[in-house]
């Protein structure tokens, strides 16, 4: 089997679509919409199944792991939990809605933990998803391991 001409054939006569529409009607749905076919994305696929929905969930998290890598110069510098925490801030917010939160990415560069928290905490992002926001900065400041010293800081 020759898969990038298979692959080709397959994208020629299916199409992409990149929102839901009925495979019956080609209209793409809306809320309220009565289906008269099959709710279908991408190229003619049907049904997610969990195992196809985590696959995909896995290349999004790597993603913007990479992303956020080539990103932020400090980013494999954070424990792992930050970088979880970075990473599902990303999948929710998008790389550019992440990067406007400046007083926490530099808290959480110099590993102050109790600021990086603080900072999510005054953000309009908690105020949309507060139970998320909330898991996430607890997560953040329960890190162990003290701030960087500051300018203003004596050693």
């Amino acid at each position: 089997m020759n898969l990038p001409r298979l692959m080709a054939s397959l994208k020629s006569h299916e199409g992409f679509r990149p929102t839901v529409y009925d495979d019956a009607t080609g209209r793409n749905l809306r809320r309220g919409d009565t289906l008269r076919g099959v709710a279908t994305i991408g190229y003619g696929t049907t049904v997610l199944s969990e195992p196809q929905a985590e696959w995909l969930l896995a290349s999004r998290i790597a993603a913007d792991h990479e992303t956020l890598g080539r990103t932020l110069s400090y980013f494999e510098d954070l424990p792992d939990e930050a970088q979880e925490v970075l990473v599902e801030m990303a999948y929710q917010l998008g790389i550019h809605g992440l990067l406007q939160f400046d007083n926490t990415l530099a808290a959480l560069e110099r590993h102050d933990w109790t600021a990086a928290a603080a900072g999510m905490r005054a953000s309009r992002w908690a105020e949309q998803t507060p139970l998320r926001a909330e898991a996430l900065a607890k997560r953040i400041e329960t890190l162990t391991g003290t701030p960087a010293a500051t300018d203003h800081e004596t050693a």
